[in-house]
Formats: structure tokens, sequence, C-alpha cells
């Protein structure tokens, strides 16, 4: 294998991964207060369905780990 000096140690893959899981944790926390914002001010849960593309039952499920405060 050719290397072209630069060395990625598992600590990096590590530290990627875990920027990576953060990352997702935080939209998917991001997502959730602005579904439950959105119903909270009177939307209609067929129009977060129709504005977000996700069925029912996901909705349901992202607006209860929005008020339970975690997802």
């Amino acid at each position: 294998m050719r290397h072209n000096g630069v060395v990625i140690s598992k600590d990096d893959l590590k530290a990627a991964r875990q920027a990576y899981d953060a990352a997702i944790d935080k939209a998917e926390h991001d997502r959730a207060a602005i579904v439950v914002k959105a119903i909270d001010e009177g939307m209609q849960q067929k129009d977060v369905i129709d504005a977000m593309g996700y069925s029912r039952e996901t909705v349901r499920r992202i607006t209860a780990a929005g008020r339970e405060g975690s997802t």
C-alpha cells in the first residue's frame, strides 16, 4: 500500500464517528423540536406528514420523542 505521508490513527477514526453520531443526535433533536412546535401551534398532523414526507407513525414517534426530550 502506498502512503502519502498522512497517517490516520484509530483515535482519528473514533473521533470522526463520535462527531458524526453527535451531529445525527442534534439533527434528530432539532427535527423533533420543530415538529412538536408545529403541532403545538395548531398544525394538523396530516400537514406535518405532507410537509415532511414521513408516515403517520414516524411523525407520532418523532412527536413523542420531542415531548420526552429525547430522540
